[in-house]
């Protein structure tokens, strides 16, 4: 074989790859989709993914029309979808799903406000670049969901389903908690996360069950032995209002 097929038999392949990768995820998009959509959470997802597609359809054909939408984006765009539409899936769950509490411990004092995407910048740096953090200010609750991105770099190349899964961590200002989604997260991934949000450390606290509500309850009781409310002024939050 000539250098020059040798050039062709490659960048034919590469296409292949890319048109398989890409049909894949548009499949996995699909179903994805279809189930936030459905959630009472529909709304926040077409905002968030900045989908403009009319507000009145029902939604079957609000799904159609996002899938037209997705089928004109590259697949940097898909993936940020997808973490877009995991993150809201998470939320539509997080009364129904299991909860594990952590207690925090060493709470830094904050001098100046700190934004969303410097906390996730300084979450991803802490974690040397392995994971894409989203961070947001959610009603009462900060929420910061951790996506591999080994996982997602290799949705790009990918000829199966390959597996993505998340890590959501949840924080109420005030209240020196932290609630997540995995029992047994990683020791940096905690570290990073409590650092990027003013605390020192993270420990793990005898709580866990369903409802994040509830939980959020029960360490508040088991705290101060009685029920109240931690929020604190607006100005003290560290999150831009």
């Amino acid at each position: 074989m000539s250098s020059d097929e040798a050039e062709d038999a490659s960048v034919h392949s590469d296409a292949e790859e890319r048109i398989l990768s890409t049909g894949l995820l548009t499949i996995r998009l699909e179903r994805l989709i279809k189930r936030v959509l459905s959630s009472p959470l529909q709304r926040e997802f077409l905002t968030r993914a900045e989908l403009r597609v009319p507000k009145h359809l029902d939604m079957r054909d609000m799904g159609r029309a996002v899938m037209d939408k997705v089928n004109t984006m590259d697949t940097e765009r898909m993936i940020q979808l997808l973490k877009e539409a995991m993150f809201c899936q998470l939320r539509a769950a997080s009364e129904r799903a299991s909860w594990y509490t952590f207690a925090l411990h060493g709470q830094a004092v904050v001098t100046s406000p700190r934004g969303r995407r410097k906390i996730a910048r300084h979450i991803e740096h802490a974690l040397d670049g392995t994971a894409d953090a989203l961070v947001d200010r959610l009603q009462e609750a900060v929420w910061v969901v951790l996506f591999s991105r080994h996982q997602l770099q290799g949705l790009k190349s990918a000829r199966r389903h390959t597996p993505v899964t998340a890590t959501a961590l949840v924080w109420y200002p005030g209240e020196p908690a932290l609630y997540c989604s995995r029992p047994k997260p990683a020791g940096r991934l905690l570290a990073a996360v409590s650092a990027g949000l003013g605390f020192s450390e993270a420990r793990p606290y005898p709580l866990s069950g369903r409802k994040l509500s509830t939980m959020r309850l029960m360490f508040t009781a088991k705290k101060s032995r009685r029920f109240h409310d931690c929020e604190l002024p607006a100005d003290e939050y560290p999150l831009e209002m």
